[in-house]
């Protein structure tokens, strides 16, 4: 008899140790995520509000370019949908999409680079964190930040200091 239960703990714990994850084909992430951002950048161009917010998932989080802006969905909304009309600002996406999957492909990151016509030559960025649930990629937290140039940090420095001294006076 102690030789069966043995016998079954070596079995079971053998078993245990097995690596039982099935091998996650990168590329194919890699090209879904693309195909995925590419419908983004479409939707975000137009400011499609519904259409991006299914790219979300129900708990997202948009951290904004501001140190206080936090967005969830109702948020989100409300501020894509008061952008929306005959006066969205142009939005162009320029450099390659950076897509990194983690190796067990349950998540990744996406970034993107655009231009916005109201703020000509400061560039943005957008790092997108997403999850993989149920067989599907969806955006968890997306940042948006303002890009400058390095050489143009002391323009903008200057300009700062210059307000700031001007609304000291």
């Amino acid at each position: 008899m102690k030789r069966i239960l043995l016998l079954f703990i070596i079995v079971f714990v053998i078993s245990a140790c097995q690596n039982s994850t099935v091998p996650v084909d990168i590329e194919a992430e890699k090209a879904t995520l693309n195909e995925m951002f590419a419908n983004y950048e479409e939707n975000f161009i137009k400011l499609e509000t519904d259409s991006l917010l299914a790219l979300y998932s129900e708990d997202m989080l948009i951290c904004g370019s501001d140190p206080n802006e936090f967005w969830n969905r109702e948020v989100t909304k409300k501020s894509y949908d008061a952008q929306r009309g005959p006066d969205l600002p142009e939005v162009s996406f320029f450099g390659d999409r950076i897509i990194k999957v983690a190796p067990d492909g349950k998540s990744a990151f996406v970034i993107e680079q655009m231009n916005v016509a109201f703020c000509p030559g400061l560039p943005w960025r957008q790092v997108h964190y997403l999850l993989k649930k149920d067989g599907k990629w969806l955006i968890s937290v997306s940042s948006f930040g303002i890009i400058p140039k390095n050489e143009d940090l002391p323009d903008i420095f200057a300009a700062i200091a210059a307000k700031k001294r001007t609304m000291e006076d």
